[in-house]
């Protein structure tokens, strides 16, 4: 078998098997350990479409042409994953939890069956249906596409997860004063850097807010390591660990107010495209 897990939105550098210091991902660390870990892989974008597109196809995005948003339609010509691998007897699946990829923009392209919804959706609420799935063809030879948000605002943390990086339950003084959308507007208005071109990002806001978004960016890398490692210890559980490659990475990273922005899609600096 063959699990293919996309984890948007995770700049690699928040994993602990990266040597980051805090302990976020000891699933994935885990997973690391038996296998192989690839320090330089980067990723064709720094937004959904055309990185995955490049996921599902091995191709760049000049050649599968997803570059926009109006160029977001994969090419039914082009053939992808999926269809190699139903040509070769596997059963195909896919769950995504981005509304981006969904069938009519022909992400479902080679899947047998594709799991979609209109909205984000955390992992928490497909969990169930994938395990069932791996148990009602465990017997057989799938491919299983999971494309997760758990890194995507807005974040839904595990407690698990919170007491892992040490987020307290409120930011201080009890609430952001802005919006994550209205901070990452202000910021690609130019906000985040002062009249000489400097970065400057406390005008927008404050240090201490910062490092409160910083954090919760962590304990949502650990919320995401929570669910992996619950699809890991299904396989397990059902006999399969021996008999399925586990393939993790992601679409693209996320800026943290390194360069005067917060989120992805605006530029191709490390944090955006190391996964």
């Amino acid at each position: 078998n063959i699990v293919l897990i996309v984890m948007d939105t995770l700049r690699a550098d928040r994993l602990s098997c990266y040597e980051y210091p805090k302990e976020t991902t000891p699933n994935l660390d885990a997973l690391a350990a038996r296998g192989l870990l690839y320090e330089e892989a980067r990723a064709t974008s720094s937004w959904t479409w055309p990185s995955t597109a490049s996921i599902l196809t091995g191709l760049h995005p000049q050649t599968h042409g997803v570059v926009s948003d109006g160029r977001c339609y994969l090419d039914a010509r082009l053939q992808s994953l999926p269809e190699v691998l139903e040509e070769r007897s596997y059963t195909t699946v896919a769950f995504t939890c981005n509304p981006l990829i969904v069938p009519n923009k022909n992400f479902h392209q080679g899947f047998e069956n594709f799991d979609s919804y209109p909205t984000f959706r955390k992992s928490d609420v497909v969990l169930g249906t994938i395990k069932n799935f791996m148990k009602q063809y465990a017997g057989t030879r799938f491919f299983m596409y999971l494309h997760l948000v758990d890194p995507h605002d807005k974040y839904q943390l595990t407690d698990t997860a919170r007491d892992r990086v040490g987020l307290p339950d409120q930011p201080p003084g009890g609430s952001l004063p802005k919006s994550f959308k209205d901070i990452r507007s202000s910021l690609l208005q130019g906000r985040g850097h002062d009249d000489q071109g400097l970065l400057d990002t406390d005008q927008v806001l404050s240090t201490e807010y910062q490092e409160w978004i910083k954090l919760s960016y962590d304990a949502a890398v650990a919320t995401a390591d929570d669910y992996v490692g619950e699809i890991v210890a299904e396989l397990s559980a059902l006999g399969l660990t021996e008999e399925t490659i586990i393939v993790f990475t992601s679409d693209h990273g996320e800026e943290l107010f390194e360069h005067g922005h917060l989120a992805h899609g605006q530029s191709l600096h490390e944090e955006l495209v190391r996964v």
